[in-house]
């Protein structure tokens, strides 16, 4: 390897006569200070553009599951359920919406209302 790139390194210091390596030192002292200086600077090809779509959907998630899915079990859903029509029917008979009945649905280990 190194006698591929000592040609790279000889090229630094020319040979010739009239070619000062003085010039050839402050150049390349000049690009190392031209390229930190504009490290920052980007062309327009080197510009990431981004699909006017890629933003898509980001504000607000879609989730498939509601997210309270796992608050009740499926018992507690159906006896909300049950309920609902119970509510709906003595709504549709009387025209008025009946008072609401304490909870007496409890789980196993659970204390009654809590």
């Amino acid at each position: 390897m190194l006698i591929f790139y000592s040609g790279m390194f000889m090229g630094i210091l020319p040979d010739q006569e009239g070619i000062s390596w003085e010039s050839h030192l402050v150049g390349s002292l000049m690009g190392i200070a031209a390229a930190f200086w504009f490290r920052e600077e980007l062309e327009d090809e080197e510009v990431e553009h981004r699909a006017y779509w890629a933003n898509e959907g980001e504000d607000a998630p879609q989730y498939f599951l509601p997210r309270d899915v796992f608050d009740k079990t499926k018992a507690q859903r159906a006896w909300e359920a049950e309920e609902a029509r119970r509510q709906q029917r003595q709504v549709g008979a009387a025209g008025v919406l009946p008072r609401p009945r304490p909870c007496r649905f409890t789980m196993p280990g659970q204390v009654n209302g809590g």
